[in-house]
Parts: C-alpha cells; structure tokens; sequence
C-alpha cells in the first residue's frame, strides 16, 4: 500500500524557496497553482535552527562545493600552496565521491560532511603532501592513500553514519 499526504500550510508573505530559473516553485493543487515548499528547504531552515539551539554540536555543511569551500581553506591555513590545494582537493573530490565530481573540485550533488570530515580530509591530504616534492607527487601519494585497505575502512564508515 502506498499514501500519499498532502497539506497545505499557510506561510507569511515570503519566497521560500526558488527553482534553477530563480522563479517561486509551483505546483497545480486543485483548481489553482500554489506555491510549494521543497522539503530540502525544510531541512535546511531545521538544520540552521538546530545548530543555532545546539551551538556545542559540530556543524555540517550540504552542499555541492564541500572540498572547495570546508577542505581547500583547511590546506591553506597548513601552509601548502595554492597549485598544490587545488590539485588536492580536485582528487578528494573526484576519488572520495566516486567520479561524481568535476575538475575543479565541485561535486554534481550536494553531500552533507561535518567540520570532523573536513578537518579529518585536510590532514589525509596534509600528509601526502608533506613527503612530495612537487604537485604531481603529492598527487599520487594522495592517491595511494586512498586506496589503502585502511582509508577505504574510514570512507566505507563515513558513508554508513
């Protein structure tokens, strides 16, 4: 058996949300189109309310721009340089997601990571770049460590939590 629910819920006079075009989602609901709600709007109001509730629990971020916008700054505070940062974060990118990620290190859906996994990809990343001599090798031995039986463990344990 499948049901469906559908509600109409009064908002104060505002534009919760838009489509790709920029334009207020609608939907035909009986005689007359109403303006709809995504439920991604939804969340991301509760997840910012929560957070502003429970300052204590770590953030999270969803979104298509995770490695560029969480990781990258990360590098850079360690002190690696910006050819390398880019390099590094285009094969997080491209190696944790698994392809669905374009060359300059933004993913074709949104992810949700916290501050722990961003923190947590910049020190991955950090150390393989610490023993390379220029970008190609700090490439590969990110690389290599991501095919380790070990950072394949960790990765497989972000995805199921």
């Amino acid at each position: 058996m499948f049901l469906q629910i559908h509600t109409l819920t009064s908002y104060p006079a505002s534009l919760l949300n838009r489509d790709d075009a920029g334009l207020a989602k609608r939907i035909p609901f009986g005689n007359a189109p109403r303006l709809r709600v995504s439920s991604q709007c939804l969340k991301r109001h509760w997840r910012d309310e929560l957070q502003r509730l429970l300052p204590d629990v770590p953030d999270s971020l969803r979104t298509r721009s995770f490695f560029t916008r969480a990781v990258k700054p990360r590098l850079i505070e360690l002190g690696l340089s910006e050819a390398i940062t880019d390099a590094l974060v285009q094969t997080l990118a491209k190696r944790v997601i698994g392809g669905g990620a374009k060359d300059t290190g933004e993913l074709a859906q949104p992810v949700l990571f916290g501050e722990r996994e961003a923190d947590y990809f910049a020190q991955v990343a950090r150390g393989a770049a610490q023993g390379a001599a220029d970008q190609g090798a700090a490439v590969k031995a990110l690389d290599e460590r991501l095919k380790s039986a070990e950072e394949k463990k960790n990765l497989a344990a972000m995805k199921a939590s």
